[in-house]
């Protein structure tokens, strides 16, 4: 894959002691072949395989809930707040399908990091690091909808994590609101405080406490025996829902957080007035199959809330990795000693 490598100049260089004062240094923002044009099948597979997992994914869920069963997850507990006393159902009512509607929204999120991956990835030029970045709000969106959608709890435990995450963002606006510009600050943090105002109030009305839980430094949401973390841990979401990615969530928050060794991995030269850089095809095809496994997984949670079987999505899901790692191999058999 002689054609992948690439001279790429950024600042602040590798070795800023080497530098003499005043030197001027060519900026570039993506790594780019050094034979234009260069096809490289990783790549074209990456696109084409993105591009069919997304336009089933934007499909799918919508014939789920058209097609649902009268015993599916959902079904059972839309006819369970018909048992739900008077004083509290209308409220309990709209915290369920407000975490419904979240889970939605967490979809369109994967959605739209997904295909803004397949979006940078061209045959002209490739990310360095931008996939790492994509790719991570798309495998925490799908954790958090594989948590809300799971189908060993029931109707009460899920009011109560939806809540939990609705109530905790909730919070999380009243203080942003105040590290807004002065002129605008009085009205965000009023509008902010308004809607923690009527959240806390819906579930009051519900029947929900918040509560400190001592053992995990936090506070929880109650609803009976039922209860749920008002910030659940992400990081383990993450690694339970792709166990077979162990490291993936860490390997991803490099980039978003600067991490030297993350970043100083690509470089291959360091000269006065330049940094070389070699993109990591490998692990952009790696990044390209968690995402595609992230969309599937996103799939399977709405079909087994839904009670469809979902059985063609998983196998296309699956072939398009399968395809992805098939290229992986081949690009590593070919930089093999």
């Amino acid at each position: 894959m002689k054609g992948a490598r690439t001279g790429w100049a950024a600042t602040p260089p590798k070795k800023c002691a080497d530098i003499p004062p005043g030197t001027a240094y060519r900026q570039g923002m993506t790594a780019k072949y050094s034979i234009p044009g260069a096809p490289i099948p990783l790549i074209r597979a990456a696109r084409d395989e993105l591009e069919a997992q997304l336009a089933m994914f934007k499909r799918a869920p919508e014939e789920y809930f058209k097609h649902r069963p009268s015993n599916c997850p959902n079904s059972t507990e839309l006819a369970f707040f018909d048992l739900v006393p008077d004083k509290v159902r209308p409220s309990q009512h709209r915290l369920w399908m407000q975490t419904l509607n979240l889970t939605r929204l967490l979809a369109t999120n994967v959605y739209d990091h997904v295909n803004s991956l397949r979006n940078v990835l061209s045959e002209q030029e490739i990310p360095l690091f931008a996939h790492l970045t994509i790719g991570r709000p798309a495998c925490e969106s799908t954790a958090t909808i594989m948590y809300l959608l799971d189908t060993g709890i029931g109707a009460q435990t899920r009011l109560t994590r939806g809540s939990a995450l609705l109530y905790a963002d909730a919070k999380h606006q009243t203080a942003l609101a105040a590290e807004y510009p002065p002129a605008v600050r009085p009205q965000m943090e009023a509008t902010a405080q308004k809607e923690f105002d009527q959240l806390k109030g819906e579930i009051d009305a519900a029947a929900i406490t918040v509560e400190k839980d001592k053992s995990k430094k936090d506070f929880k949401l109650v609803l009976g025996h039922h209860s749920a973390l008002m910030k659940p841990n992400l990081t383990k979401l993450v690694t339970d829902a792709f166990p077979d990615r162990p490291g993936a969530y860490r390997i991803t928050s490099g980039a978003i957080h600067g991490s030297h060794q993350t970043l100083n991995a690509l470089t291959t030269n360091t000269t006065a007035d330049q940094v070389m850089f070699q993109a990591d095809l490998a692990e952009v095809g790696a990044l390209v199959s968690l995402a595609i496994e992230a969309t599937g997984k996103t799939l399977a949670a709405f079909a087994a809330y839904y009670g469809v079987g979902g059985e063609a999505e998983a196998r296309a899901t699956l072939q398009r990795v399968d395809i992805m790692n098939g290229h992986i191999r081949d690009l590593r058999s070919l930089s093999a000693p």
